[in-house]
């Protein structure tokens, strides 16, 4: 095809924003998302069903890679591994099968802008899962096309389409306590998105913090990983031979360092959702629990609208408002100033 892209230049920006990679080569882009009956129909027009080849194989060696450095290490200049080859077999055909490949797709809301003939239009091809893959696949072979193949982007994209560590860390490991996992969590009910933990190498590639902890025997700590935390800048360091050792015990790091800050559990985490009807015991709770100081009420009678009703202020110490109410019986004005202070809280946070 000759001339501008059959694409609209706010497609393009929009599927580069969805998968955090910029193409030098729009062709590239256009290519990926174009099913041969599209092509067939406008002659010059090339599909991508090479480029589905090329990213099957990338994607495929991407989760080799990820699974071998999650969980093998190295021992008397061999790899050992607490894995059978039918574990490492199940999980990365877990990774790679189609609905997963079409849920990811979904999920990146970008399925709608692919080009397909006339008929595959009408019967609504794009809906089905194994379009969602193909699309997957040959979006991966146009980013290793128009990279020259550069491992690091790669794994960068594989990371943001497919999030392997993310199911890995959920579904491969028995653990008392997965920290990852509970770290995610968290980092999603904040509306964080998912923790960024940063990967060196330091056989290839050593940090200057790494070399400094170290010295000459850096060369002994393989993996390295450094997270910092988005509350407080605060970083958060761990070594192992594993990685997933290394990102088990940072994840743990944090997570330690969020409950003694007070900062890990929300008020719905420890006392449910508040409720006016035991917003009174709900603050107790919290006092009880420590996290806040003693609730304190103060109570007056006042003449309103011709006739006697109750005021009752709700205070606690260390947080600048308080919060009153007022209703014709003690006990009413007493709840409804009890729930506005822990809506307040919600909102706020502990102090």
């Amino acid at each position: 095809m000759k001339g501008g892209y059959f694409m609209k230049q706010n497609i393009i920006k929009t599927i580069e924003s969805a998968i955090s990679y910029e193409f030098k080569n729009k062709r590239l882009l256009e290519q990926a998302f174009t099913r041969r009956s599209y092509a067939k129909e406008h002659p010059g027009t090339l599909d991508n069903e090479v480029l589905e080849f090329i990213g099957d194989g990338v994607l495929s060696h991407s989760i080799l890679m990820n699974l071998v450095y999650s969980f093998t290490e190295e021992q008397n200049h061999g790899l050992v591994s607490s894995k059978t080859e039918k574990d490492f077999t199940e999980q990365k055909k877990k990774l790679v099968q189609k609905s997963m490949l079409a849920k990811k797709m979904d999920e990146l809301d970008i399925v709608e802008f692919m080009q397909v003939g006339k008929g595959d239009e009408q019967q609504g091809v794009i809906n089905e899962d194994s379009v969602k893959e193909d699309l997957f696949e040959a979006i991966i072979g146009a980013v290793a096309i128009d990279s020259d193949f550069d491992q690091e982007i790669l794994d960068e994209l594989i990371d943001v389409m497919l999030d392997p560590d993310s199911y890995i860390d959920n579904n491969f490991e028995e653990t008392e306590e997965n920290y990852i996992g509970m770290l995610q969590e968290w980092y999603q009910k904040k509306g964080y998105g998912l923790p960024d933990y940063e990967f060196y190498d330091l056989w290839e590639n050593p940090p200057q913090d790494a070399i400094w902890r170290y010295g000459d025997n850096y060369r002994g700590h393989i993996y390295h990983w450094q997270f910092r935390i988005e509350l407080d800048e605060k970083e958060f360091f761990a070594e192992a031979d594993n990685k997933r050792e290394a990102k088990m015990d940072l994840a743990k790091q944090v997570i330690d360092y969020l409950k003694e800050n007070d900062l890990f559990y929300s008020v719905e985490d420890i006392v449910g959702q508040p409720s006016l009807d035991r917003a009174i015991n709900q603050l107790q709770e919290l006092f009880q629990k420590g996290y806040i100081q003693q609730p304190s009420y103060s109570e007056e009678e006042i003449y309103q609208d011709g006739v006697y009703k109750w005021r009752l202020e709700c205070h606690i110490d260390g947080y600048e408002y308080y919060f009153y109410s007022i209703a014709n019986s003690k006990k009413d004005a007493k709840k409804q100033a009890a729930f506005r202070m822990l809506e307040h809280i919600i909102e706020e946070g502990f102090n």
